[in-house]
């Protein structure tokens, strides 16, 4: 047995639950203090959306993001456990883990959820993703255009039957491209242009915008006849489903 622990150890640790993944959109703003907390919901807290909410039930970024890497050493080594960090096969060849503790995904460089699907050498994979996700068969985990996508699979493995996206509205506000609250505004510090953002990049029709949306679309298409449902969640207005 591994000394390292991978997401499909924790396959449906949590299953038929509703667990949420928390992006890093303004949108983040509108929720409560406490509304993450472990205490009160399942939740997977992507990237700096760990400084919002640090109680959250999962934490999760990339061994490869130093900038990350340093503060989760510096400031949260004592949650270790609770993190879920993507490796690149690249540093599994090389044997090269942060330790035993965290819970590692394995991280697909080479495959894009939605470049790749004509392309004769994966259609095996994406035939098979939806069940290899609800089996917990380890696998490579693809995305398209954020690391969100690679959690929303995190938690299907888990037994997620609701998985629920909060802040990951791939959409702008005028003068604000990233949540700002809880200590948010120090990670994000650039400033926005003198004349805000584009109309494009506020209403979500970017190029790399609509790729994200698309894989995330994709990612319910695939799990809806499993019963699983991907939705976004708006403090103010409540579930968006994905279709």
């Amino acid at each position: 047995m591994s000394e390292y622990r991978f997401i499909e150890d924790l396959h449906n640790v949590h299953k038929g639950e509703e667990i949420w993944v928390l992006g890093s959109g303004p949108s983040l703003d509108d929720f409560p203090d406490n509304f993450f907390d472990e205490k009160h919901r399942i939740a997977i807290a992507e990237a700096w959306s760990m400084i919002a909410f640090p109680d959250c039930t999962y934490t999760a970024f990339s061994q490869g993001c130093k900038k990350l890497l340093d503060y989760v050493l510096e400031n949260r080594r004592h949650l270790l456990h609770k993190h879920i960090v993507r490796i690149t096969y690249a540093l599994l060849e090389k044997g090269i883990f942060i330790g035993p503790e965290p819970i590692y995904l394995r991280l697909s460089s080479r495959i894009d959820l939605i470049r790749d699907h004509d392309i004769d050498i994966r259609k095996e994979y994406f035939s098979s993703l939806a069940k290899n996700l609800i089996d917990g068969t380890p696998i490579s985990y693809a995305s398209s255009g954020t690391t969100i996508h690679t959690e929303i699979q995190a938690a299907i493995v888990m037994g997620a039957k609701k998985v629920t996206l909060a802040g990951c509205e791939a959409k702008l506000l005028k003068f604000q491209a990233h949540a700002r609250k809880r200590g948010m505004d120090k990670v994000y510090d650039r400033k926005p242009p003198e004349n805000g953002y584009s109309d494009t990049l506020i209403a979500g029709n970017s190029i790399s915008q609509k790729r994200v949306k698309a894989g995330t679309a994709f990612l319910a298409k695939i799990m809806k006849p499993y019963g699983i449902q991907i939705a976004r969640y708006y403090y103010d207005k409540g579930y968006e489903l994905i279709v």
